[in-house]
């Protein structure tokens, strides 16, 4: 049997050796930084799931004010955008603001999110998917709320202006 260096010059096994070890450094630093991203990510879509369990905790009960027949319901935009409904029978009167859905960190990193696991956005994909449907259902809610057309055929639900 010949030796290693016989067949090949010391210099070249180094490189090779050297090579190898760059390759699994560069590996284990690929899935260490992928790791991190994934729970960077999760830590984000956490903080928006939180603002829209809010907006549909609120939904649900604007929905139960809705089913009242006995109450007067009227939109009212803010300066500000931010839409409140106000509902209300002889003097008492009850508002509560609408809140928005939120997806734009979703919006921003689907194409990374499907790269990066597979399987995480898997899961998001339905996730966002009634997000949206339910941002639907928000925008058709205020616009029949608004909207004099629907509000005569909805009455007495709705307060004439």
């Amino acid at each position: 049997m010949t030796e290693l260096g016989k067949v090949l010059p010391i210099t070249v096994v180094a490189a090779i050796i050297l090579f190898f070890i760059k390759e699994v450094f560069e590996f284990f630093k690929k899935r260490a930084e992928k790791k991190r991203k994934v729970s960077a990510y999760k830590i984000l879509l956490a903080e928006e799931m939180a603002k829209n369990s809010w907006s549909i905790f609120g939904l649900r009960r604007i929905v139960e004010r809705l089913q009242d027949h006995s109450l007067v319901h009227e939109v009212i935009r803010g300066a500000d955008g931010a839409c409140h409904l106000k509902s209300s029978r002889d003097e008492e009167v009850v508002k509560g603001i609408v809140l928005p859905f939120h997806s734009s960190i979703f919006d921003k990193h689907i194409v990374d999110l499907a790269v990066i696991d597979k399987k995480f956005f898997t899961q998001l994909r339905d996730t966002y998917q009634a997000i949206a449907d339910a941002k639907v259902s928000r925008s058709t809610m205020l616009e029949m709320c608004e909207d004099q057309n629907l509000k005569f055929f909805l009455t007495p639900i709705f307060k004439e202006s």
